[in-house]
């Protein structure tokens, strides 16, 4: 986990008043760092879970066994969810991502790699990586791939727009809120030959001048969406009747229909 970025965000959402100590957590693809993190930051209602369970002896957390893609949970069951540098190990990342979404009541926090025109230009150069070999060396090459198994996974990396268009797909009912922040992190090589190590490292020097300029550049994202709240929040073509959405059709009237 990138601990530094991800402690600046969630301290920057504490301080906002967006994120408070007492709302109850999911994490997804969790681990001993996540623990860490949050007793850190003095959460006391979270849950973590990972789809083969890696429990921390020292966690005060409940841990449990959880496909991120499928979720055992009712909707709303937590006050968020969040998910770090997870979701790029899920065969479907969008799924994992709706799932997400439909377990919380307030919101979902997701940091995961941005999708750049800096970082395709290092794939290209072979500076980057688009498959995760790393992750399965590191678990001697038993896991720690797609869906914790032994085949590296494609590094699926996002835009905000991509985010957006997801999310108001999955549920359409209302505007959510989104916030955006950006990260850098300088790729280091452990694997390959000196040369690439070498040229991964004067790269990156590159990458901090470039995205000085242009920090969308940065290859770090916190994607945060904040559900819309019924009713007031509601598209004003819904309403809400006996606690459930409906389509408001007098407000729709000499609507024809339209060809896409």
């Amino acid at each position: 986990m990138r601990t530094p970025f991800v402690r600046r965000v969630l301290t920057t959402l504490l301080a906002n008043g967006i994120l408070k100590p007492t709302h109850s957590l999911l994490a997804v693809c969790a681990g001993p760092a996540e623990s860490e993190m949050f007793t850190s930051l003095g959460f006391s209602h979270v849950v973590l879970t990972n789809i083969s369970i890696h429990p921390d002896a020292t966690s005060s957390y409940r841990w449990e066994a959880q496909d991120a893609e499928a979720l055992q949970y009712p909707d709303e069951s937590f006050d968020f969810a969040f998910v770090c540098d997870g979701l790029h190990h899920c065969s479907s990342p969008h799924k994992a991502l709706t799932e997400l979404y439909r377990v919380s009541r307030n919101g979902t926090i997701m940091f995961e790699a941005r999708d750049s025109m800096v970082q395709r230009l290092a794939i290209h150069a072979k500076l980057s990586s688009e498959y995760e070999l790393e992750a399965v060396v590191a678990h001697l090459g038993k896991s720690g791939g797609v869906n914790d198994t032994e085949i590296p996974n494609f590094i699926y990396r996002w835009t905000e727009r991509e985010f957006k268009k997801t999310l108001k797909a999955f549920c359409p009912v209302g505007e959510p809120r989104f916030l955006f922040f950006n990260g850098l992190e300088v790729p280091s090589h452990q694997l390959g030959p000196p040369w690439k190590r070498a040229a991964a490292k004067v790269a990156g020097v590159g990458m901090r001048a470039v995205t000085a300029i242009f920090p969308n550049q940065q290859n770090l994202m916190a994607l945060v969406a904040l559900k819309p709240a019924a009713p007031h929040d509601l598209h004003p073509w819904l309403r809400l009747e006996d606690g459930r959405v409906r389509f408001n059709l007098g407000l729709c009237t000499g609507i024809r229909p339209d060809v896409h």
